[in-house]
This record gives C-alpha cells, sequence and structure tokens, in this order.
C-alpha cells in the first residue's frame, strides 16, 4: 500500500508484513502516525481520548504504539528499528515518520 500527499518519502516494511509502505517525513512531528495494523509491536495505552486535527476534520486516536519496521539505509541495506509513541489512526490515509523523536529516544533520523 502507497500513499501520496508530501514531498519527502521513505520505505519502510512492517516488522510482521513484507509489504513495503510509502512513509511521509514529518520533521516536526513529536509523533509518528500510522494506520497499518501490521506495524504495531506494542499498545503502551489504549483509547487515549486523543483526536488529531486536520485541515478536512478530526480523526479518533486508537491507541499509542511502538512501531515497527524495516528501515532502508543508504547503502541499500535492510535495518530493524522500533519506534516508540506512535499514534494508532486506522483512518489516516498517510504514514508519518517523525524525525523529532527517532532522533530523540533513538539517535536515528
Amino acid at each position: 500500500m502507497s500513499f501520496a500527499y508530501a514531498a519527502s518519502t521513505m520505505s519502510a516494511a512492517a516488522a510482521s508484513a513484507d509489504s513495503e509502505v510509502t512513509v511521509w517525513i514529518d520533521s516536526m512531528a513529536p509523533r509518528g502516525v500510522t494506520a497499518n495494523r501490521n506495524a504495531i509491536i506494542n499498545v503502551t495505552q489504549r483509547k487515549p481520548w486523543l483526536r488529531l486535527n486536520l485541515v478536512s476534520g478530526s480523526l479518533q486516536v486508537e491507541a499509542v504504539v511502538d512501531v515497527g519496521m524495516y528501515m532502508r539505509a543508504s547503502d541499500g541495506s535492510w535495518r530493524y528499528m522500533v519506534i516508540p509513541d506512535y499514534l494508532y489512526v486506522p483512518n489516516a490515509k498517510v504514514e508519518l515518520y517523525p524525525v523529532r523523536t527517532a532522533f530523540e529516544k533513538l539517535g536515528h533520523r
């Protein structure tokens, strides 16, 4: 599944599935957003009473989760990463990668 809504993208594959997904890089996002249930490896909070407010309306956040994914490195190899504090939003139309959170918590950009 691929989405096309922003200028910067990267390829990633969910830990429990071999399909490649286009992930939009959001350098200002405090948390990532996923609608991909296969990427969830741990649920840290169910029904957190959060909503994402968008230009087109708002979406309910179903859970705060840890996401596991393989990221393609610049040398073409795949590296597995677990990124905490993602928002699971089943109705989201894009997958967002939180550069700031990944760097602060994992040292990855």
